[in-house]
Parts: structure tokens; sequence; C-alpha cells
């Protein structure tokens, strides 16, 4: 029998288009703190703990989480930037 290895994920809004944002922040919570603070720059983020190393499947268990809260089906299955999208961001600006 096998134990699920939890992994944090850094859940979190760019203010200014309020479209979220989901980055891979490690296997303890410390580890995604700090992930976190170095990608998003100040930016408010929580962190969210997920069965799950798989991008994809941590996708989906934050739009199940989001469909969950009654924020409906459209604002759930609303497309979420990766930390590629924030890397790329930083790039421009």
């Amino acid at each position: 029998m096998s134990s699920k290895q939890y992994h944090f994920w850094v859940v979190s809004r760019d203010p200014t288009t309020n479209r979220p944002y989901l980055i891979y922040g490690g296997r303890t919570e410390d580890e995604a703190r700090t992930r976190g603070l170095e990608l998003l720059g100040g930016l408010d983020f929580v962190l969210k703990r997920f069965p799950t190393s798989n991008l994809a499947l941590a996708s989906s268990y934050l739009r199940g989480k989001r469909l969950e809260k009654g924020l409906g089906l459209h604002n759930a299955s609303r497309r979420q930037g990766h930390d590629k999208t924030l890397r790329r961001l930083h790039r421009r600006g």
C-alpha cells in the first residue's frame, strides 16, 4: 500500500487583469512560500496542497475547488497562467 505524495502549489491573481496563476512550489510549505516570493515579487498568493506534481492535474484540482466555491462554470474553467507565463511577463516589462 503506498501513500500519496502531496505537493504545494502557489496560487495567485494578477491584480490588473484578474488572471489566475498556478505555479509549482515544491514538496514543503517553506519551499513553496520561498518560490512564491521569488516569482511573484510582492503579489498576494496562497499555498494549496494537492496530491500531484503534474501541472495539468493540479490545474484540474484548482478548477474543481473554484467550482465547489460556487464561482460558476465559466469562472471555474477560466484559463490559468503558469510559471512560463510569468517569466514571459518579466522579460517584457
